[in-house]
């Protein structure tokens, strides 16, 4: 005598239909929802950095360890902004530290170069990973940031990136 009673059978089928249809809706946003400024994919065309959410993004990092907040500064976005250009223009990996440039009401700025991202999530992840990213991104000193994503489309890296802190 089977144990299979075809009433639970049906039953369980119409279970896993009914999982397998709200979670293939889950998966695929709609094609009017935009994409999080998080996952722009920046080497495509038209695309632009976010420097709101990737402050934001820096400042709930650095909330969960107990710093407070950056801001951002016109003169560190300018020195951002003009040196992953160059890096950009020479078509270059970049990954390192700048040297030291000064910045508005004496301060200096550090910034970190890096190339190849394609999304400010992928860059914020990797920075956290690498030591020296990291260190500028929690640097107690710090009060202002700068940051800088440029597009170049037929270059190695496609994506340049500078991360400019006062601290």
């Amino acid at each position: 005598m089977s144990r299979f009673s075809p009433v639970r059978g049906v039953g369980l089928t119409l279970c896993a239909l009914l999982a397998g249809l709200l979670l293939s809706s889950c998966s695929t946003p709609p094609a009017d929802r935009p994409i999080d400024s998080m996952y722009v994919r920046l080497e495509q065309s038209g695309a632009s950095l976010d420097p709101l959410s990737a402050l934001g993004l820096i400042n709930a990092y650095r909330g969960k360890k107990g710093l407070p907040p950056l801001q951002l500064d016109p003169e560190l976005m300018k020195a951002a902004e003009g040196s992953a250009g160059k890096a950009a223009a020479e078509d270059r990996s970049t990954f390192g530290e700048m040297p030291q440039l000064p910045a508005s009401g004496g301060r200096s700025a550090h910034i970190k170069l890096s190339a190849g991202y394609l999304t400010l999530a992928e860059a914020f992840s990797g920075w956290r990973d690498v030591p020296l990213y990291d260190r500028a991104m929690l640097s107690p000193q710090a009060r202002f940031l700068g940051i800088a994503a440029i597009r170049a489309p037929n270059a190695k890296y496609r994506v340049y990136w500078a991360l400019a802190t006062d601290g």
